[in-house]
Order: C-alpha cells, then structure tokens, then sequence
C-alpha cells in the first residue's frame, strides 16, 4: 500500500541520494509496480521516485493492515491544519494544484471536506481584516505557531481553482461567497488585500486564473448552476 496522492511526507533511509533524507515532500504518484512513488522535493523543486517505506510523517509509516486509519487520522489532522492556517498543509495543497493534481488526497471532497467553507471563511474577510488579525483570531490556543502561519494569501486563491477545476458543483458555493475577494482585486485604485498592497500583489494572477476558468466553463456550458451568476 503506498502514501496518498497529495500527502506530505518526509523521506528516511535513502541510501542513493541520501542528501534528501529528512527532506519534505509532496506525494506525486501512485506506486509503480517496483514499489516507488515520485515525490516533489518541496525546497529543491525536484521530482524523485522512491519508495513507500522511505517515507514516513509524525504518525509513523504507512503499513498495510492499519493504513485506512492512519489515512483517517491524517485526513483529519491535515483539514484541521487548513482551518487553523498552517503553511505547510496549505501549501502542499497549493502546490499539488499547480502541479496539476485531479483530486485530493485521502480521496476526500474539497466540500464535504469542510476544506472549500474553511478557505473561502478567510478569503470573505479580506476587506476589512489583515492576515495577521485573521489568523490570530482561529488560533487563539497558539496550535500553530507564528512562523508556521500561512504567508502569501494567494494558496488560498490557488485553492478555489482547484476546487472549481476538478469538482465543477464547488463553483456555485465560490460564486455566492467570493463577493468580497473580487472587490478587493478589482479596485484597482487602492490595490489592497488583507489591508496589504503586497498581498494584492501576490494574488492578481491566481485571481484572474480562477475568474478565467469559472466563466470560460460558464460560456461552455459545462457549469450549468454558475450561468445564473
């Protein structure tokens, strides 16, 4: 049994490219009949294949007979992270979508999920709110710590096309909610996000992706729920 499509792990006992061991990274594939994943090197931007039993999270390795737990807990603990705005598992999901990932991992829905409500919760409160206020205010028990906090908005954005690329019935949720993001990034006198130039700055070309691809599935036809808007 291998590590889901979509899930961060950390690499152990490499012989050949040990330099990698302790090394994140983002599970590209399902294994191959030799038993080996290609994984995304998060900081060295480099797709290595390797195999399942070299990898492993805080919850230990993957191994068969208890495998549908682990990817239970993981799952849970993985949303929880996103709610909460951790980086790492906001960022994993992020750079899976670029990527060019069709689904999530743990073979979870983006909506039943609770993921999608999470993400578009902050992005509903970009007006008036900075990212440092927003944050603090879902993590008033300190579960994640300030340096471990999301950083550039723009993996929430990268988030939403996903969810509007892969699961077309997100698209009338995003359309009903997205009101206050797209008045942000159309004021393009003032340029603020998160009361922060910067963070508008950041997020103008996920934004005009995902408006592209809502209308131009729109046009199509192939969202018949999101003509309305």
């Amino acid at each position: 049994m291998g590590w889901p499509i979509g899930c961060t792990v950390k690499l152990k006992n490499l012989k050949k490219g040990s330099q990698y061991n302790g090394k994140s990274a983002i599970v590209q594939s399902d294994p191959s009949i030799e038993g080996r994943q290609n994984v995304l090197l998060i900081e060295e931007n480099k797709v290595v294949a390797v195999k399942s039993e070299n990898m492993y999270t805080h919850l230990g390795s993957w191994e068969g007979s208890i495998g549908m737990n682990v990817s239970s807990i993981l799952a849970g603990s993985w949303v929880e992270g996103i709610k909460r705005g951790s980086e790492v598992g906001t960022a994993s999901l992020a750079d899976g979508i670029r990527s060019g990932a069709n689904h999530l991992p743990f073979n979870m829905s983006y909506e039943s999920s609770g993921l999608l409500g999470h993400v578009l919760n902050f992005l509903k409160r970009c007006e008036h709110e900075s990212l440092s206020k927003i944050l603090h205010s879902v993590n008033k028990t300190n579960r994640v710590e300030e340096e471990e906090k999301v950083k550039n908005p723009s993996v929430w954005i990268d988030i939403l096309f996903g969810a509007d690329k892969t699961e077309p019935g997100c698209g009338v949720k995003i359309a009903e909610n997205v009101g206050p993001l797209v008045k942000c990034m159309c004021n393009d006198t003032e340029r603020r996000l998160f009361k922060s130039n910067q963070h508008w700055k950041e997020c103008i070309v996920p934004f005009a992706s995902l408006i592209q691809n809502m209308i131009g599935r729109s046009v199509n036809g192939t969202d018949k729920n999101i003509r309305r808007y």
